[in-house]
């Protein structure tokens, strides 16, 4: 559960920790009007398109959820459809919104980063697979792996 305490401001939902981060700071959000409804268009994206369809075949594949064939295959399609999607946008331009890199692109990474455990093939997907690496590149990144603990403290 993303969480963030920030003096008396408590947020629990990732878009809104996203968001709130590029106001207070004033980076990545997107310059414009239009660059800043364009980020936001992406979060509500990725929270309703990617990110289910990506978490529930990686919890059926390491045991979290039950589920039968049919209902994995059913989200494993729902990702590759979702995956398309963001294929086709990332072919004319370096990240989501443009050429610069936005909390957009900070929340989809984090869902496809994810796919691979869903079983959720990558490779025909060219545009993604280039951007991620661009995502990769990006300074103070740190794969997911580097950053949360692999085992229980007890």
């Amino acid at each position: 559960m993303p969480a963030l305490v920030d003096g008396d401001l408590k947020l629990c939902q990732s878009g809104s920790i996203l968001l709130y981060l590029a106001d207070k700071f004033g980076k990545m959000g997107g310059k414009t009007a239009e660059e800043k409804a364009r980020v936001r268009e992406w979060l509500f994206w990725e929270f309703d398109r990617l990110a289910p369809n990506v978490y529930r075949p990686r919890a059926i594949k390491k045991g979290f959820m039950k589920a039968d064939d049919n209902v994995l295959q059913l989200y494993t399609g729902l990702a590759n459809d979702a995956l398309k999607v963001l294929d086709a946008s990332l072919a004319n331009q370096a990240f989501l919104v443009g050429n610069e890199a936005t909390i957009a692109d900070v929340a989809v990474y984090g869902d496809v980063a994810y796919a691979d455990e869903g079983a959720i093939d990558l490779a025909p997907y060219a545009n993604v697979k280039a951007w991620m690496g661009r995502v990769e590149k990006l300074p103070g990144f740190k794969k997911y792996a580097d950053l949360l603990p692999q085992q229980d403290a007890a």
